[in-house]
């Protein structure tokens, strides 16, 4: 591989998965990296929330989020893995099972 092919799988989103830069989703591109670009949540995120304090204080065990498919869950949880320095796993609920499961956690 020359070094120019070796440097076209340098984009690292916030999965940690490598991807070539030329295609990248716009949507892809445009997420939040840290808790000042996102948009909106202001009754959780909000100045004088209790999350923004926990995640700039790192103590936290666990946080479980929910809502209607596009609403910001899963960016929030990669943002707040980002942004304590945190080990961030997707699993697909349907496709994953109990195995998987403690495969991830004896891992992390």
């Amino acid at each position: 591989m020359t070094p120019r092919e070796q440097n076209e799988f340098e984009f690292d989103d916030l999965s940690g998965e490598k991807t070539s830069p030329r295609y990248i989703p716009l949507a892809t591109k445009m997420r939040p990296r840290t808790l000042s670009e996102i948009v909106g949540q202001e009754h959780i995120l909000g100045p004088k929330c209790l999350l923004p304090k926990l995640i700039k204080s790192g103590i936290f065990s666990s946080i479980m989020f929910y809502g209607t498919p596009g609403c910001g869950e899963t960016i929030l949880a990669e943002v707040i893995a980002n942004e304590t320095k945190s080990n961030f796993v997707k699993i697909n609920a349907v496709l994953s099972n109990v195995s998987e499961l403690r495969e991830i956690l004896m891992i992390s």
